[in-house]
């Protein structure tokens, strides 16, 4: 019996140890900055007392400041403007590819009629359009006047391929960077759509064509090709002589009063893997007056303690 309570206490003092190595160490951490008023483009060095884990910095810029670190919320405000860049890789047929946008398009993508009898409103003409290889922007395009609270917008982009024996070779269109963005009071412009949300897809209408196109959707970019040449036995190519016609169309678009900008973000100087760091510095280019933040920590699988220091940076072009 007393052999048995000698090893229920040896374990419990086991699991007393075992508990209290994986607490942790308060945090021994101090930050000081080698100017606290500078100059645009002056650079700021920040001096650590110190050897936590981790260390982890807020500028209190723009998208950097910790009182927003759960996130951030802007009032959109009234226009809207649509931007991309265009390219023509190789081919030589004129006039294929179209900018399109509606307020009437019921968003029934497999129904081309349904498409083709939708009340387009044809923007080409507003864009700048490439004519090589060299990559062209297109400019704004504003859509203030179709992004409004109770109509969804629709982008299209149309491509048609005429008789490319007749007409030349079809062109290898590539649209990139194309982004919506509303102008704020506080930040300017701030991106709500591009190619990561905008939901485009190709509208191929196989039944009315029979010649297909190669155009695609990728994560960045929007690709338009005309059906491909087929070698006949002299080893030339040769097209089919018909027309073809695809669409990239959007998903519905629609504009909020509230803008969610998500959570502002840290930059990690430190981690748990990395000697010691004895210094930090950042450039400010903007004037005005920044709260620096340095979250410093240990942690262990049961446990975490952090430390947050701050500081106030003046940036003044008024200093000589």
């Amino acid at each position: 019996m007393n052999k048995k309570i000698l090893i229920y206490a040896i374990g419990l003092l086991l699991l007393v140890a075992c508990d209290n190595s994986l607490k942790c160490v308060d945090v021994d951490f101090s930050v000081s900055a080698s100017s606290v008023v500078v100059c645009p483009g002056d650079t700021v060095t920040f001096s650590f007392d110190g050897n936590p884990d981790y260390i982890v910095f807020w500028s209190g810029e723009q998208f950097s400041d910790y009182d927003f670190r759960y996130g951030r919320t802007l009032s959109a405000g009234v226009e809207y403007d649509l931007v991309f860049n265009s390219q023509v890789l190789k081919g030589s047929q004129p006039g294929q590819l179209s900018l399109l946008v509606s307020n009437d398009f019921n968003g029934d993508y497999d129904d081309y009629e349904n498409i083709i009898r939708t009340k387009w409103i044809d923007m080409t003409p507003e864009m700048a359009w490439a004519s090589g290889k060299d990559g062209v922007s297109s400019g704004k395009l504003s859509l203030t006047d179709y992004l409004t609270d109770d109509q969804n917008l629709y982008l299209a982009f149309r491509y048609r391929t005429k008789n490319q024996a007749e007409y030349g070779v079809a062109s290898n269109w590539v649209i990139g960077d194309l982004n919506i963005s509303n102008e704020t009071e506080d930040f300017g412009n701030v991106v709500l759509y591009d190619m990561s949300n905008a939901g485009f897809r190709v509208v191929d209408p196989f039944m009315r064509t029979e010649a297909a196109g190669n155009c695609a959707v990728s994560g960045s970019l929007l690709s338009f090709m005309g059906p491909l040449g087929v070698e006949d036995p002299s080893g030339q190519l040769v097209y089919p002589l018909m027309e073809s016609e695809q669409w990239i169309i959007s998903s519905p678009l629609k504009p909020s009063d509230i803008i969610e900008m998500g959570p502002d973000r840290p930059k990690a100087i430190k981690g748990f893997t990395q000697k010691r760091v004895s210094t930090y510095t950042h450039v400010y280019n903007e004037p005005g007056v920044y709260k620096a933040v340095f979250v410093a920590s240990t942690q262990t699988i049961r446990d975490k303690s952090e430390v947050i220091k701050s500081i106030e940076i003046e940036v003044s072009d008024e200093i000589y």
